[in-house]
């Protein structure tokens, strides 16, 4: 288009199927109209300025109202001409609502992508080909690490070396796309020469068009301090549960025999009301319930089968209906055999990882589906 003495003297095919007019009706009106109020004072400045001769960025962005009134975003870019021998200023303008839009839809899915792993009690990290791509703030203290020290290295540099093949074998049985155990435990290494027990879960997804796996790391060190202290000392069995922070039972048949203070606030229920239950199954959701069954009766044969974590819901005291993950020790408990069972909540991390993923999801998403080129550099 050519703007002369603040006036729209020319507009070609183009210039009106962007307005949504028709040709006479963009030649009459005035091309202020076409500009979104919010950016109308800024724009109209820029053309004063230019056409006094004022050096300025040839390029700018603002909204245009089109005739259906609804806004687009444009680019203009104009160069210093003569139109019938007078001076004016000859308009290139593009059309970039979608790139606009696809960047605004990008920025608010990045923005809660941060909000939720920068402020997640569980280390969250993004990895590709065993390099670390992206972690969160927890996973850099677990680690004693920084951030920019973790991005771009081999997650196996900060694994205790005897962990190396458990981890390495998942590896490659996810590349061959094998059925893969829900959870693993390793050895993280920190640089002062502690030692961080972890817990973790992965599930595929997609980081800048490519696979990549987000996981989920736990820290376990006090599960397995209490695990090591009950194996040592039988008799402390009461004195270690009750001072741990992890919901614990230990259970005879299914029955509850003793349960610890965090079970009960998980259970939302006292010792006494949680110890007048029947069956633990009894708490477990119905749609978990033959699950629960089963895995009940394969540790009662294969005690080493408890060492696995389950997922499962509970119904609490209250009728909450919480996640869960549990583990168990094969014991003693006055002479019978019996389970001690570790039993975490993992409600919020289950909610974080569905949020996550749906995250990564629509980011993917927004830049497969975008018309404009978009790239990270």
């Amino acid at each position: 288009m050519v703007m002369q003495d603040n006036r729209l003297v020319f507009a070609n095919a183009a210039m009106v199927a962007i307005t949504g007019d028709t040709a006479e009706n963009v030649m009459r009106a005035d091309f202020t109209d076409f500009i979104h109020p919010e950016d109308r004072a800024e724009v109209i400045d820029r053309i004063t300025r230019r056409l006094r001769g004022e050096a300025l960025d040839p390029h700018f962005e603002f909204r245009m109202l089109r005739s259906d009134r609804r806004d687009i975003w444009v680019r203009i870019a104009g160069v210093r001409i003569q139109w019938y021998g007078r001076p004016a200023t000859l308009y290139f303008v593009s059309d970039i609502d979608e790139r606009k839009r696809a960047e605004e839809a990008q920025r608010h899915s990045e923005e809660r992508y941060r909000l939720l792993v920068d402020h997640a009690s569980e280390g969250i990290l993004i990895s590709q080909e065993g390099v670390l791509r992206f972690v969160n703030p927890r996973i850099a203290a677990l680690a004693g690490r920084g951030i920019d020290e973790l991005t771009g290295q081999p997650l196996l540099r900060y694994i205790h070396p005897d962990d190396h093949p458990v981890l390495v074998e998942r590896y490659q049985r996810r590349q061959r796309g094998e059925a893969l155990p829900q959870h693993e435990v390793f050895r993280l290494q920190r640089p002062d020469g502690g030692i961080v027990w972890i817990e973790f879960s992965g599930v595929d997804v997609e980081w800048e068009g490519r696979p990549a796996v987000l996981s989920f790391l736990i820290d376990i060190t006090e599960r397995k301090r209490v695990e090591d202290e009950l194996r040592r000392s039988e008799a402390n069995y009461r004195s270690v549960i009750e001072s741990s922070p992890i919901g614990v039972a230990i259970l005879h048949r299914n029955r509850m025999m003793l349960v610890n203070h965090a079970l009960c606030r998980m259970l939302d229920g006292s010792e006494a009301e949680l110890l007048a239950q029947g069956s633990f199954i009894d708490l477990v959701c119905e749609e978990d319930r033959d699950m629960m069954r089963a895995h009940a009766d394969h540790i009662a044969h294969e005690p080493e089968g408890g060492k696995a974590l389950v997922a499962f819901r509970i119904r609490t005291l209250q009728g909450r209906r919480i996640w869960v993950e549990g583990n168990t020790v094969q014991v003693e408990w006055q002479g019978w055999p019996a389970t001690l069972s570790f039993i975490h909540d993992v409600t919020e991390r289950r909610r974080l990882e569905e949020n996550l993923k749906q995250t990564l999801a629509e980011r993917e998403t927004i830049l497969d589906r975008s018309i404009v080129g978009i790239a990270f550099l």
